[in-house]
C-alpha cells in the first residue's frame, strides 16, 4: 500500500460462511480503469477483471495465500434498474463487489466510503485523492453497455455508473478466502 515498497494490505471482513471469510480492500490499492477501451463491456471481457486476477493476484500475495483464495463462482445480473446486459457468470479468485453486495455489506454510505493508500496516489494518472475518499468499481454494469456501477466519494452507491474507460475510477478488490 505504500508507495516505496510492499505493505501488507488492510482487508475488511464482510461476511463469513461455510469456513471462508469475504474480504474486501480496506482502502483504494489502484487506478485502473474498468476497461482500456471506451467499447460495450461486461464483467466477464473487462480488463480489470484480468488485471485483478492476473497481475494483482499475482503480485499482492504469496503464494501460500494464492493457495487459500477461492476460485469463487461470481453472478453477473443485469442492472437492477436499468436492465443493461451483466454478462454471463464468471470463475474468479478476486473480483469486485457488486451494485447489490455493495449495498447489502455496509451499514450506511459512510461506511462504504474508502481513501486510497499512499501506492495509489503515486499511479493517480492526473487524480489527486491520496488521503481523500474516492470513486471505486463495482463489477455491475450501469446504465448503458459502456459504463460500470460504481461508488462515489461520498460512499453512494451509483447505479448510473462511470464510463468504462474511465481512469479516475479505483479498485477496491474482494476475495473469498479459506480460513
Amino acid at each position: 500500500q505504500a508507495a516505496n515498497g510492499a505493505e501488507p494490505i488492510e482487508w475488511r471482513v464482510l461476511d463469513k460462511k461455510d469456513g471462508m471469510v469475504l474480504l474486501l480492500a480496506e482502502k483504494l490499492l489502484d487506478y485502473q480503469r474498468y476497461n482500456d477501451r471506451y467499447i460495450p463491456m461486461t464483467w466477464e471481457d473487462c480488463t480489470l477483471r484480468a488485471w485483478m486476477n492476473g497481475t494483482f493476484f499475482q503480485t499482492a500475495f504469496s503464494e501460500a495465500e494464492r493457495e487459500r483464495i477461492a476460485l469463487t463462482a461470481v453472478d453477473n445480473p443485469p442492472s437492477v434498474l436499468y436492465g443493461t446486459n451483466g454478462g454471463h457468470p464468471t470463475e474468479d479468485r478476486i473480483f469486485a463487489l457488486s451494485y447489490e453486495e455493495a449495498r447489502r455489506y455496509f451499514a450506511s454510505d459512510r461506511d462504504r466510503k474508502a481513501v486510497t493508500t499512499e501506492a495509489a496516489h503515486a499511479k493517480a494518472n492526473g487524480v489527486d485523492n491520496f488521503g481523500h475518499t474516492g470513486f471505486w468499481w463495482l463489477r455491475s454494469p450501469g446504465n448503458l453497455d459502456r459504463r460500470a456501477a460504481c461508488v462515489n466519494g461520498y460512499g453512494y452507491v451509483v447505479p448510473l455508473g462511470s464510463q468504462v474507460s474511465d481512469k479516475a475510477v479505483a479498485v477496491r478488490p474482494a476475495l473469498w478466502l479459506r480460513l
